[in-house]
């Protein structure tokens, strides 16, 4: 079952969070440049594993990269409700328009 990975309502926010097992930290990051899209730096054991991802809209964001500490899955944004708009900071996370989520390769397999 994929897992909504909550997203802070902050122009610079940190969390840290579980996947397969490993540890991470997710520091998201708005750029007030492009209308409040927001970017993701992944780090793992304080060691920047990826920085600068992109947080757009329907697709998936890690498999353009060879990420050897993040081969267990995947992440997307995803809509969930009807709107129009591109995803920014303040219309991604829990309850809101769109969501961060991670997919385990065995659920992106069924």
């Amino acid at each position: 079952m994929a897992i909504e990975i909550p997203v802070p309502d902050l122009s610079v926010s940190e969390i840290n969070i579980t996947l397969s097992g490993i540890s991470y930290n997710f520091v998201f990051r708005e750029n007030s440049r492009e209308s409040g899209r927001l970017y993701l730096d992944i780090y793992i054991n304080d060691s920047l594993l990826k920085g600068g991802i992109k947080i757009m809209e329907n697709q998936a964001l890690i498999a353009r990269y060879v990420l050897d500490d993040f081969l267990h899955g995947e992440l997307f944004c995803l809509r969930k409700t009807n709107t129009l708009n591109e995803v920014v900071r303040s219309n991604i996370g829990l309850s809101k328009d769109y969501g961060l989520y991670y997919l385990t390769n065995e659920e992106l397999e069924e």
